[in-house]
């Protein structure tokens, strides 16, 4: 059985906040809470838990869609189906790096 896991981010501390489905919503998050993104159930070639809302090799983005998980990419989804890939960062680190290059998406 799939663990089921979440994570939250708060963007007035940069931080994230993890729980799961039997514990409690995490308390004490001031300002900027993001939406809870779930774990997919994979890990990736290093071993890290992947999330809806990481970046895979710099241009996909995971999120769940139409009860399945899938990666996107400029408007264009695939099945999540290899475990030879690797989590590069997340929407919210996306965002930071296209401000800090002339608002160019990453690549």
């Amino acid at each position: 059985m799939r663990e089921i896991k979440f994570r939250a981010y708060c963007s007035y501390d940069d931080t994230w906040h993890y729980w799961d489905v039997y514990g409690d919503y995490p308390q004490g998050i001031y300002g900027g809470i993001s939406e809870p993104q779930q774990y997919i159930g994979l890990k990736d070639r290093n071993g890290r838990d992947i999330y809806e809302g990481d970046i895979i090799a710099n241009k996909y983005t995971v999120e769940y869609q139409e009860g399945s998980f899938v990666f996107t990419y400029l408007g264009v989804s695939c099945l999540v189906l290899t475990h030879n890939i690797e989590v590069t960062g997340n929407v919210f680190n996306a965002k930071e790096r296209c401000q800090n290059e002339n608002n160019r998406p990453p690549i």
